[in-house]
C-alpha cells in the first residue's frame, strides 16, 4: 500500500554468500539479479502498486517516516477529540433549540409570520421581475414615444387649421357655415346674371348685400344707389328675374349641360321697347344651341316666334 516503507514491507538487503574455504581457489558462481527482481515484481503487482518505480516514489523520507508514529493510535486519538467536539456541538444545539425555538401559540404566530414574510418575498420578487422587464423595454418604449411625438406634432399642425376653420365657420347647427359658404356661390351667380342683365338693360346691376345673403339692385341712373328688389316695377322685376334665371342655368351648366329654358308669363308687364329687348335676348340664347320655350298670351310673341303650340279653350274644356 502507498506510504509503506521498505522496513514495513519486510525487505532486507541481501548479503553476499560466503564461499567455503578450501585448499584451492574456486571461482564463485555469478550472481543473477533476476533471482530477486522477479519475485519482487510479482509481489508488487499483487499490491496497490503496479511497478517498482511507483513503489520507490511512494517511499517516505527518513525524517518523515520517523515522525509518523503509530497511525492507528493517531486516528484513535483524533476520533476521540472529534467525538468530544461533536458531543459539545449537540449540547449547544439542544440548548439553542430549547431557548430559541417557539412552542405552542408562539410557534403558530411564528409560522404565520413566516408565511406572511414568504408571501411578501414572493410579491417583491414578482415586482422586481416586472420592473426588470420594464427597464429592458425602456429603449423600445423611448423610440416609440419619439415616433408618437413626431406624429402628434404633425397632427397638431393639422388641428390648428381645423380649429381656425371652426372659429370662422363652425357651429352645431351648421348655420355659421351656411352664412360663410352661401355668399361664394351667390357672388358667382350675380356675375353670371349681370352678364345677361347687361344685354337686357343698361340701367341695373345685381349686387349682393355685404352683410346678408340677399341681392339688391344697383341703379346706375341714380349714381349707383342700391335698391331692394321690391322697389322695382313689374317689367324691371321680370328683366332682373330673367337675368337671374339665365345666370343660374350658366352656374348649373358647369357640371350638367342645360339645353332647355322655359319662361312662364311675365311678358305682359313689359312695355314694347323692353319686350323687344327681352325677345332679342332670348333669340341670342338660340345661337348658343339652347332651346327656349315661352308661355305667354302676348300677341307680339306670337308674331316673333314661328314654332308654336296653341292651346284653345273649347266647349268641352
Amino acid at each position: 500500500m502507498p506510504g509503506k516503507s521498505y522496513a514495513k514491507a519486510g525487505y532486507r538487503k541481501r548479503q553476499q554468500p560466503k564461499w567455503p574455504k578450501t585448499g584451492r581457489k574456486t571461482k564463485p558462481r555469478p550472481f543473477r539479479i533476476s533471482t530477486i527482481k522477479e519475485p519482487l515484481e510479482k509481489a508488487v503487482s499483487d499490491s496497490d502498486f503496479q511497478t517498482l518505480e511507483q513503489l520507490k516514489l511512494a517511499k517516505l523520507p527518513a525524517k518523515e517516516a520517523g515522525t509518523t508514529g503509530n497511525p492507528r493510535k493517531n486516528l484513535k486519538d483524533r476520533t476521540t477529540v472529534e467525538q468530544a467536539l461533536l458531543q459539545q456541538a449537540r449540547g449547544q444545539i439542544e440548548k439553542l433549540l430549547e431557548e430559541l425555538v417557539p412552542k405552542g401559540e408562539s410557534a403558530r404566530a411564528a409560522q404565520d409570520a413566516h408565511s406572511a414574510r414568504k408571501e411578501k418575498r414572493d410579491h417583491l420578487l414578482k415586482d422586481q421581475t416586472t420592473r426588470a422587464n420594464q427597464l429592458e423595454s425602456i429603449p423600445t418604449t423611448a423610440n416609440s414615444c419619439e415616433e408618437t411625438d413626431r406624429k402628434l406634432a404633425g397632427e397638431r399642425k393639422a388641428l390648428l387649421v381645423w380649429q381656425k376653420l371652426r372659429e370662422l365657420i363652425g357651429s352645431h347647427d351648421g348655420a355659421k357655415f351656411g352664412r360663410y359658404a352661401s355668399p361664394f356661390p351667390l357672388d358667382i351667380l350675380t356675375r353670371h346674371a349681370n352678364r345677361h342683365l347687361t344685354r337686357l338693360s343698361d340701367r341695373y346691376r345685381i349686387r349682393r348685400d355685404s352683410n346678408e345673403v340677399q341681392v339688391q339692385v344697383e341703379d346706375l341712373d341714380q349714381a349707383g344707389v342700391r335698391r331692394p328688389m321690391a322697389s322695382l316695377s313689374g317689367g324691371e322685376s321680370f328683366l332682373v328675374s330673367l337675368a337671374l334665371a339665365l345666370g343660374l342655368s350658366d352656374l348649373a351648366g358647369r357640371t350638367v349641360r342645360i339645353d332647355s329654358l322655359f319662361v312662364d308669363e311675365g311678358f305682359g308687364t313689359l312695355d314694347p321697347e323692353t319686350l323687344e329687348i327681352a325677345i332679342a335676348a332670348l333669340e341670342t340664347l338660340r345661337q348658343d344651341h339652347k332651346t327656349v320655350g315661352v308661355i305667354s298670351h302676348v300677341g307680339l310673341l306670337k308674331e316673333r316666334i314661328g314654332t308654336q303650340i296653341v292651346v284653345e279653350k273649347l266647349a268641352g274644356g
